[in-house]
């Protein structure tokens, strides 16, 4: 990624964008969570934070290169569990892929592509999660890298 965004915060990405900073409505969970991470830094968000930042399709534009350096670095990087970070780019819808992470499509999908080869080939390189990353956890993580690989063919066409 040539871009490096990770020392914004949600609140200087929204201003950028011209979104005014409503307070939170507190009936909503998503909302108060984003009202409690807006000023971190991207750098300084948990690996679960920017996997819900993707699964929810917020500033996909700024996320997803943070998102891409960190599963670099560490492939099954999660909160949640192993892999969540990969796992969120399967929820992605296609239409989301098309308007607003068309620039991180092909490098994203060649990213992807190349992790399922080392996946399915038992070559990927797993810092220090190797004793409880089982088979079926590597059956679902596969399933859900082919999925987001689909969404990106689809967005790509």
């Amino acid at each position: 990624m040539d871009t490096n965004y990770s020392d914004l915060s949600l609140s200087k990405i929204s201003s950028l964008m011209g979104i005014p900073d409503d307070e939170p409505d507190e009936r909503i969970p998503l909302s108060i969570w984003i009202d409690n991470i807006k000023d971190y830094k991207i750098k300084e968000l948990t690996d679960g934070d920017i996997a819900k930042l993707i699964r929810q399709e917020i500033f996909l534009d700024y996320i997803v290169p943070e998102a891409i350096n960190r599963i670099e670095k560490n492939p099954l990087a999660g909160s949640l569990g192993d892999g969540e970070i990969l796992e969120s780019f399967s929820m992605v819808s296609v239409d989301i892929w098309k308007s607003e992470g068309q620039k991180f499509c092909k490098e994203l999908k060649l990213l992807l592509e190349e992790f399922l080869m080392k996946l399915q080939s038992f070559k990927l390189d797993i810092p220090y999660h190797t004793e409880r990353f089982d088979d079926l956890d590597q059956a679902d993580l596969a399933k859900s890298i082919k999925k987001a690989i689909e969404n990106l063919n689809l967005a790509l066409q």
